[in-house]
């Protein structure tokens, strides 16, 4: 966003913590305007926050960013902004302080994906008395996206499914008011330039098939399945413990020679034992995920919950590696089921969906294919930026009058 408010004329600034979160990137080297920080609460101030979620009802995930020195910084940098963006959810109780400002800026809350709808979902494959407080938290996250969207100028998340799933929590008449104001917008995903077409790698599988007839081994062989992601994060670990318990063994007995590769950083003890299975190899924190990712057969996306869009999906797209997807994990994307990737949802669907693939290159490809199509249409930078320019155009243009100033 902050690309295209300079290419409308404004100088963004950044307001950061520091010190800041290790696990979140930093602001980038080119960042086209300022970048300010802010000091995060202590431990004093999140039991003040958490005391104010329960008395006014906000998410009690609010209390992990209540600072004072936030507070203070956006009552001095707002009065000088002609837009404030707020980032999450979360933020939630510093819409009423831009507010209460006088002839205060209009407010945009980049939401990224719909918290309460991910919370939802995972209260639903959780265990009492868990689910219950997941259940707990998700009521309050629903309540605030669904405020925040009757308050604010707009609002963003990073899929449709999202955007679909705020709005049928309003009433039908608000519902409506609000759907221009909530956009849908998937983050870039650009084609990588090396990557061969789909007639090249039809012809290295036939060239592999006639190695193997010979008595050589291909060089894809053995067939390898891989799982990529946060292996810390609940939604990935949930999804990819349930996928070894229930599909693995099942694949493995059908075919004995497939192996599973589980990349990702941060992996979660209960993971770490899911995956001591025979044919399973776990590669925790690899420097780089693009070589592992280019060396299987097929890239499997098995979630059973979350929001937002989901990387996995689109980084083995970007390989082209085929996908086979749980239908939750693949509503995160545009893509279209049967064209883009395979839909499994029962430990059955899985196992025959994979098995087929891995029997059939050439449709495997022609996913291969259609993805990258996808990724060229719908997720290219330059057009995502034009329709985010024309959308701060049409829904903030009495917002947005003072070119030069700061947003």
């Amino acid at each position: 966003m902050a690309e295209i408010l300079a290419a409308l004329g404004h100088r963004p600034r950044l307001l950061v913590p520091n010190p800041p979160d290790p696990r979140a990137p930093g602001p980038p080297a080119d960042f086209p305007g300022d970048v300010s920080f802010y000091r995060p609460g202590g431990l004093d101030q999140r039991l003040l926050g958490g005391g104010r979620a329960v008395l006014k009802g906000y998410p009690f995930q609010t209390a992990f960013f209540a600072s004072r020195d936030l507070h203070r910084q956006l009552r001095r940098l707002a009065p000088r902004a002609d837009l404030v963006v707020l980032q999450l959810v979360r933020l939630a109780p510093y819409l009423a302080l831009l507010e209460a400002l006088p002839a205060g800026p209009p407010v945009v809350v980049d939401f990224i994906d719909s918290l309460a709808l991910n919370f939802q979902q995972w209260a639903g494959v959780t265990a009492p008395p868990k689910r219950w407080l997941l259940a707990h938290e998700a009521a309050r996250l629903a309540r605030w996206e669904t405020e925040i969207l009757r308050r604010a100028a707009g609002g963003l998340v990073v899929c449709e499914r999202d955007r679909r799933a705020m709005l049928d929590r309003l009433p039908g008449g608000d519902s409506r008011a609000v759907a221009a104001r909530l956009l849908a917008l998937p983050l870039a995903f650009p084609l990588r330039s090396d990557e061969k077409s789909t007639d090249e790698k039809l012809a290295d599988e036939r060239q592999a098939d006639e190695k193997q007839a010979d008595g050589n081994p291909g060089p894809g062989s053995p067939p390898t399945v891989v799982l990529t992601g946060n292996l810390g994060y609940a939604v990935t670990v949930d999804g990819f413990r349930w996928w070894l318990r229930e599909v693995w063994p099942r694949l493995r007995q059908r075919c004995p020679a497939l192996r599973a590769v589980v990349a990702g950083a941060r992996p979660a003890r209960v993971l770490r034992r899911a995956a001591a299975q025979p044919g399973v190899i776990l590669i925790p924190n690899p420097p780089e995920l693009l070589p592992i990712l280019q060396g299987a057969h097929l890239a499997l996306a098995p979630l059973r919950f979350g929001a937002g869009q989901p990387l996995k999906i689109l980084e083995a797209w970007q390989c082209g590696v085929p996908v086979v997807a749980s239908p939750w994990a693949a509503a995160g994307t545009t893509g279209v089921a049967g064209e883009d990737f395979r839909l499994a949802t029962t430990p059955e669907e899985w196992t025959e969906t994979i098995l087929e693939l891995l029997e059939d290159p050439a449709a495997a490809l022609q996913l291969v294919a259609s993805a990258r199509q996808r990724l060229r249409m719908e997720y290219h930078r330059e057009p995502l930026q034009e329709r985010l320019s024309h959308w701060l155009s049409d829904r903030l243009s009495d917002g947005l009058p003072r070119k030069g100033e700061e947003s």
